[in-house]
């Protein structure tokens, strides 16, 4: 079946599932449901930061396993979009479900937050494989970094909306409103976005075509280098990055001695310096490529984690003795003044390596075959996720959340060496997409 070219339309729908699937991570994740969990739901138990933890990683765990199983059966015949639209909904219904537990309900609170992260990740693949189909190859860094933009300006408000009943004492109401606000910015995908890849018009693909597709995959691995060096290199600094996402609000309320507004003030921002980030390295992942980008932003990783650590330590204490003898009222000042640094140098390459990862597995997958690799760049970022909130949970049970955190270095520092064998050319005239407007200088 022959499909007409993706339009304006269909391009501004697909981005705005960004704006609307950021309201969670960006809510319930990172900044509001995690401190609630932490602070009130789990209070009673001995370690909620790991318990916190521990729930991020199973959700990841899950999902690195069904997502390639899932990205091979909508390959095979199911399409992308009714998978895309039952994740949606499953998320939406239980991220409203969060409200209703309190102090106490730490068990059935962590299921259910699990089962909605889950959703959220498989719906995040399949988003994510349209991307080839609505843009050439010299054009798809851009759409991309417009769909990360448009997901830290979703962010953005659904933070502020969180800010509003936070300050009005109804905390309870954040996760009900983040899924209202999730569902409504979603419908434009629902009703504009259509599968362009092969789509069975009768019975479903039996769900041993999806282990076959696995199979073929494992075999022709060696035909696509590359996209796996870029596999390799996403796993290890999306490490880094779930890391700060993950438990940057329980590090700013432990060492910075943030309140619940002075955090979600500061994310705002930063969905700010995301969404300016995205956009400015899209256009240059067009120009340079989008190995050149993903080396910057790397590089912006590490000074601004290096930066944000330092906040909590004997450095401050240092700078503020040769500079006020206020010492403590002076500690406070620059530490935050730091940390605020870090924070908005962070968000602006959080936009920017998001949107360079996606943007690349688009442009290395072979025509066809998208949601499949999709579905291991799934396997990729969510693995990541996984071990790195392990590692986090093993080392928060013997040091400081700001000592265990200073291992996302760890992973952006791999990721750097990792990268340095990607030959981008190479990889894009595997994949069948290198043409004579498409060669990385």
């Amino acid at each position: 079946m022959t499909h007409p070219p993706p339009s304006a339309r269909e391009r501004t729908a697909w981005c705005l599932f960004d704006f609307a699937n950021s309201s969670f991570t960006t809510v319930i994740i990172t900044v509001v449901f995690g401190r609630v969990f932490v602070d009130s739901i789990a209070r009673d138990h001995p370690n909620p930061n790991m318990l916190w933890a521990v729930s991020i990683a199973v959700a990841n765990l899950i999902s690195l396993v069904v997502g390639p199983v899932l990205g091979t059966w909508v390959d095979a015949g199911m399409g992308k979009r009714r998978p895309l639209l039952f994740s949606w909904a499953a998320c939406c219904v239980l991220t409203a479900a969060l409200g209703c537990f309190g102090e106490g309900d730490a068990t059935l609170a962590i299921i259910v937050v699990t089962a909605a992260n889950l959703a959220f990740c498989l719906g995040e693949n399949l988003i994510a494989s349209f991307l080839p189909e609505l843009a050439p190859p010299d054009k798809i860094g851009r759409l991309s970094a417009r769909g990360w933009a448009t997901g830290y300006v979703g962010g953005l408000l659904a933070l502020l909306l969180a800010l509003f009943l936070v300050r009005d004492s109804r905390v309870a109401w954040v996760p009900a409103a983040t899924a209202l606000f999730f569902f409504i910015g979603g419908l434009p995908t629902a009703i504009f976005l259509r599968d362009r890849g092969r789509v069975s018009q009768g019975p479903l693909p039996r769900i041993s075509a999806a282990f076959d597709g696995l199979r073929k995959t494992w075999r022709d691995r060696k035909q696509y280098p590359d996209l796996g060096i870029l596999l390799l290199t996403l796993f290890l600094v999306q490490g880094g990055v779930s890391l700060v996402i993950g438990f940057s609000a329980l590090f700013a309320r432990d060492a910075i001695n943030m309140g619940n507004e002075e955090v979600i003030v500061l994310f705002i921002v930063i969905q700010i310096a995301a969404a300016v980030g995205a956009m400015i390295f899209g256009v240059y992942q067009d120009l340079r490529g989008s190995r050149a980008a993903l080396f910057a932003t790397t590089y912006l990783w590490i000074v601004a984690t290096i930066i944000s650590l330092s906040s909590g330590t004997a450095l401050m204490n240092w700078i503020a003795s040769h500079v006020d003898v206020n010492n403590e009222d002076t500690t406070r000042r620059v530490a935050r003044t730091a940390f605020w640094i870090g924070a908005l140098l962070a968000g602006a390459a959080m936009g920017s390596s998001q949107s360079a990862g996606r943007a690349m597995v688009g442009v290395l997958s072979p025509p066809g075959r998208e949601a499949e690799w999709f579905g291991l760049w799934g396997v990729s970022t969510k693995a990541s996720a996984f071990v790195s909130a392990l590692v986090l949970a093993l080392l928060t049970t013997r040091f400081t959340l700001q000592t265990a955190m200073a291992s996302t270095l760890v992973f952006f520092v791999a990721g750097l060496f990792a990268l340095r064998n990607l030959d981008e050319n190479r990889g894009r005239s595997a994949a069948g997409r290198l043409t004579s407007e498409s060669v990385i200088p």
